[in-house]
């Protein structure tokens, strides 16, 4: 009786835990109300449109776009995203960018539409794997489906999360700086959608 009792009570602890968690910030664009940086042109188009942020690329450059956003890293917090990957390399990474402070100091958390993911930071432009490309049944594969990812702080630890699989934890990190958004690399279209940030 006391076992169960105890079971219990560990349970209501783990689910006010949880449950204190509070969305911080939301985003399914229904408009730029947040100022996501645009561009359209010469093969290379990111906007807001149609309830999505779109990124179409047709070169082999890697791309983030993103805006700022103060995350309490001392506290648990996730960040969380639905991406569609629409046409373009199967094989290359998009993703979300976080704890970043510019285009050379910046943490992703990619996926590709072949079924890897991967996690990696680029410090002064110099990218390190933390967790390398790896294979994961979690992620559904092709053109036109939705893939959710999540980055959770717990404690000391990131978990990673897809289609709410977890399928990683690593060592958190501190933050660079306090930028958000996506990244892709190589020639794809990438539709972005349903960013939030709860802590």
């Amino acid at each position: 009786m006391k076992k169960a009792l105890l079971l219990t009570a560990i349970a209501i602890t783990c689910s006010q835990i949880v449950m204190s968690q509070k969305t911080k910030f939301s985003e399914d664009f229904s408009s730029n109300a947040n100022k996501w940086p645009t561009y359209t042109g010469n093969n290379i188009n990111y906007l807001v449109y149609n309830g999505k942020y779109v990124v179409d690329i047709d070169d082999s450059l890697t791309y983030c776009m993103f805006i700022p956003l103060q995350i309490d890293t001392a506290k648990n917090y996730s960040i969380s995203a639905t991406m569609v990957h629409t046409s373009g390399t199967l094989n290359s990474g998009f993703g979300v960018y976080f704890g970043g402070s510019d285009l050379k100091n910046y943490y992703t958390l990619d996926i590709s539409a072949n079924g890897y993911y991967r996690l990696d930071q680029t410090v002064n432009n110099a990218y390190t794997a933390i967790i390398p490309w790896t294979a994961s049944a979690a992620i559904k594969q092709g053109n036109y489906v939705e893939n959710d990812v999540k980055l959770a702080k717990e404690g000391a630890s990131w978990k990673i999360m897809i289609n709410g699989q977890l399928v990683n934890t690593v060592s958190a990190k501190s933050f660079m700086g306090n930028k958000i958004g996506f990244t892709k690399s190589l020639p794809l279209r990438i539709e972005f959608d349903n960013l939030k940030v709860e802590q």
